[in-house]
């Protein structure tokens, strides 16, 4: 198997306690996650993004003046997810629609099957809240999609 870099060079602005999530605030505001190769999208990691990651990136955008936020979701590395984690990111984005301009997500060619079909079903449910949400396999076609770089903290 090949090791999945991060989309970004550097030292990640945040990581969750566990380890398993690594998120950079973004310019224009948002942030890009990545959940590192082999990992479970767990319940306690879906807490920390949607809560202290999510701060982290709301504080810097109020900075900016900025009140909709862009995300990338570098999931290549997931191999399986909690289905409460599933639902809390769920909530999360019905939380904050108002608030997203766009959505990328990128998983891996080889996902298995029930980590596809909830990255997937996510991303049906985003798009009937009106969201524009795209799923790639490529991190680059993500990233060139919503067009953000590192923020500069």
């Amino acid at each position: 198997m090949l090791s999945l870099p991060p989309a970004f060079q550097g030292k990640a602005h945040l990581v969750d306690p566990t380890g398993a999530l690594k998120v950079w605030i973004t310019d224009p505001p948002g942030m890009l996650d990545h959940l590192v190769e082999g990992s479970t999208f767990t319940a306690e990691a879906a807490n920390w993004l949607v809560t202290e990651a999510t701060d982290a990136m709301m504080a810097y955008g109020k900075s900016r003046g900025v009140e909709r936020f862009v995300f990338v979701h570098d999931w290549r590395g997931g191999r399986a997810h909690d289905s409460s984690a599933r639902l809390r990111i769920i909530g999360w984005g019905r939380r904050l629609v108002r608030q997203i301009e766009r959505i990328d997500i990128a998983i891996a060619e080889d996902a298995p099957a029930l980590f596809r079909m909830a990255v997937f079903g996510g991303t049906m449910a985003m798009s009937v809240l009106g969201v524009k949400c795209e799923v790639h396999t490529s991190i680059d076609e993500a990233v060139a999609a919503a067009r953000v770089l590192p923020a500069r903290l």
